[in-house]
């Protein structure tokens, strides 16, 4: 059953669409490559995800999920199948995510860097709810090549804090 909803869940966004995606009268802002039409973004999100520190895409990631913007947080997977409506339906059954993090860990080893930050999820609106350990895995990646030049970003790799999430590879 999961399986099937995971490969419908692309199919419905398709045919609903995301209000949240839709940039403000007058601003264009550049999007997310991959076989889906791009994910507009705005500039105040685009600074977070092209962020040199990876503290910052995960404030970022952390805050959108904690005030369910999971469009906002579904920036950072780049990946059409880790959509917001995947990050909500993960979430269910918490009312207000929370996730204390400690401080990323930043590995430089060959090509771009990967952060790796731990923390523990909560429900901040209901005590009784467990908390869960997990970790999120960020790597440094290329954007495609703009009128702006080359960037990069950081995009999601892989979470652990409610079940193993991990890319497509159908992204950028």
């Amino acid at each position: 059953m999961r399986l099937l909803a995971m490969m419908l869940a692309p199919l419905a966004l398709v045919a609903c669409g995301d209000a949240d995606e839709t940039p403000t009268a007058g601003e264009e802002a550049p999007g997310l490559s991959g076989p889906n039409p791009p994910v507009p973004i705005a500039p105040a999100d685009q600074a977070a995800l092209r962020s040199e520190k990876c503290a910052t895409a995960a404030q970022f990631y952390f805050e959108a999920l904690s005030s369910g913007e999971y469009g906002r947080a579904a920036l950072l997977w780049d990946d059409p199948v880790i959509d917001g409506a995947r990050l909500e339906a993960l979430l269910t059954g918490y009312t207000t995510p929370q996730i204390a993090w400690e401080e990323p860990e930043v590995s430089t080893g060959e090509g771009m860097p990967t952060c790796t930050v731990t923390g523990t999820l909560t429900d901040a609106a209901k005590a009784d709810t467990p908390p869960r350990r997990g970790s999120l895995v960020m790597d440094r990646v290329l954007e495609p090549e703009t009128s702006e030049g080359q960037a990069t970003r950081w995009r999601i790799e892989s979470q652990t804090f409610i079940e193993p999430l991990e890319r497509s590879g159908r992204g950028g």
